[in-house]
């Protein structure tokens, strides 16, 4: 029963978020939550997959902290995902269709606004102090009705309605400056206390020659790799993400600034990898091979107290080496002052910063290779 109610949980939030995850259109979340619930619903529930059900925790281990970072690092390898280029294009599309501006002859108009006994509100646009249009809210804010006043033709109060003054104007800001109120190509906007201006979008957007448009300027931007750019060049920001194959590898290798780094690193990872593996196995096999031998006393004691290090949390472990290799206060350096009249810089050179941290790290991963090796 605890079971079912568990895996019904499960199922109910694995559906929302397979709901969510089609309405925003990502198709790999949601293909890859909806097998996952099934998957999962039949290890818990088919006498099938009984044998499987033990491998099911290291495999979903697997799957989310090594294939699936795995997949997605080659995946963003491939990509041009960078700083002005994380959204899809239909993203960055509907982001500059927001952009707005004030044409230069912009129509201004002043504004009264009225309200009624049951929070209705009336919004008289005034220019050259007639009434051209007027505008009905109802009390949660929203465009009930918009009626353009002509010549002759009469206000459009349908109920008792009194003045709002100017100083009861200041607390209906926050509720009319985000509204976009149709008019004309574009929509008036709440610019100040007393004034509504027209606005229009700034870029218009065509799907079949795949360009934006720039009103203002008259500019037409055309779609590339990545990137709106217009004739001259000008490119528009943000871009989205493209598939681009071996190009940031290219690039990589044949652009000296990038490539010089990116081959010091290379080279200290390597170096890194094959020492702290080479001497953490050697003392590991070491250790083991004396602690192996019967005629030894006290094995028992030495093989716990050797252990020590992979008992201990690493971060303890890293704080107290650090205050060994201190330069100034550690210990090491300390010995060596008194002893032989020098000191080493653990943390002011490279070669040195490498050293301490190989030692380190054998000191913290010898016990796992002494106790593989002791069997």
């Amino acid at each position: 029963m605890i079971k079912i109610i568990v895996f019904s949980l499960i199922d109910a939030f694995s559906l929302m978020f397979c709901i969510l995850f089609a309405i925003d259109g990502s198709i790999f979340f949601f293909s890859s939550t909806f097998l996952g619930t099934l998957l999962l619903n039949w290890f818990a529930f088919s006498r099938k997959s009984y044998p499987y059900r033990y491998l099911l925790p290291g495999g979903i281990f697997f799957i989310s902290m090594i294939l699936f970072p795995m997949i997605y690092n080659i995946y963003i390898a491939a990509t041009n995902y960078s700083t002005g280029h994380i959204y899809t294009k239909k993203q960055v599309i509907a982001q500059f269709l927001k952009h707005e501006y004030e044409p230069s002859e912009s129509q201004i108009f002043n504004f009264t606004l009225f309200r009624d006994s049951e929070s209705s509100i009336m919004l008289l646009l005034l220019e050259n102090q007639e009434v051209k249009i007027s505008v009905l809210f109802n009390n949660n804010n929203e465009i009930l009705d918009i009626t353009h006043v002509y010549e002759n033709s009469s206000l459009p109060f349908t109920k008792e309605f009194t003045k709002v003054n100017k100083k009861q104007i200041v607390s209906y800001m926050g509720k009319f400056q985000p509204k976009k109120i149709p008019f004309e190509d574009g929509w008036l906007k709440m610019t100040s206390l007393t004034e509504f201006r027209y606005f229009q979008s700034r870029y218009n957007y065509d799907i079949g020659e795949d360009t934006l448009v720039d009103q203002k300027t008259g500019e037409k931007y055309y779609a590339t790799e990545g990137q709106f750019v217009s004739d001259s060049g000008e490119r528009l920001n943000p871009g989205w993400i493209v598939i681009t194959g071996l190009q940031n590898f290219l690039t990589l290798i044949t652009t000296p600034h990038y490539r010089s780094p990116f081959l010091r690193v290379l080279i200290w990872t390597i170096e890194w990898s094959i020492t702290t593996v080479f001497f953490s196995f050697s003392l590991g096999l070491l250790l083991a091979i004396i602690l192996n031998n019967k005629k030894m006393a006290l094995r028992k004691v030495y093989r716990s107290l050797l252990i020590i290090p992979w008992a201990l949390p690493v971060f303890i472990s890293v704080l107290i080496w650090r205050g060994f290799l201190n330069e100034h206060f550690g210990l090491f350096n300390k010995i060596l002052r008194n002893l032989a009249g020098f000191s080493i810089p653990w943390f002011s050179t490279p070669f040195w910063a490498r050293t301490s941290l190989i030692l380190v790290n054998v000191w913290l991963t010898y016990p796992y290779m002494m106790t593989i090796s002791l069997g």
